[in-house]
Formats: structure tokens, C-alpha cells, sequence
């Protein structure tokens, strides 16, 4: 998934949350760019993206820490 991101523009910070139990990813992460254009690329570019049979999701968080959202699962 970070090798998808890093087509974007630079990566500021990448976390892909995990489960606890087992240590197996989960269906989302977090994605911060060093600049609007990454993200901007980002939502064009992977918004909808089919990845394993899996619908990519895009969001952008608009938040004191300027996280974007990138995950497998429609929840924004």
C-alpha cells in the first residue's frame, strides 16, 4: 500500500493500523504528504482503486495534524 501512497508525492508519515491479537494489517491507515498536491494526487489517482478485490478508499481529514485517511473500507 506505501509503494501506492509514495506514487502521490513524497510521504510525510504512513501508519497502517493493526490488530492487536494477531498483528495482521487492517483495512486502513493513516497517509500524511509533505504537500496538498500529494494529497490531491492521492484522492484522484486511488479513490475507488480496486486492490486485491477490494475498493480503495480516499478521505481527506481536515485536522490539527493534517492526516489523510487511505483505506480498504467505506467509512467516511
Amino acid at each position: 500500500m506505501l509503494d501506492h501512497v509514495q506514487l502521490c508525492g513524497p510521504v510525510k508519515s504512513w501508519k497502517r493500523a493493526q490488530d492487536p491479537s494477531n498483528g495482521k494489517p487492517k483495512g486502513f491507515g493513516f497517509c500524511e504528504f509533505e504537500s496538498a498536491e500529494g494529497i490531491l494526487c492521492a484522492t484522484r489517482l486511488l479513490n475507488k482503486l480496486s486492490i486485491d478485490g477490494q475498493e480503495l478508499v480516499v478521505c481527506i481529514i481536515a485536522s490539527v495534524f493534517g492526516l489523510n485517511f487511505i483505506g480498504e473500507k467505506n467509512v467516511c
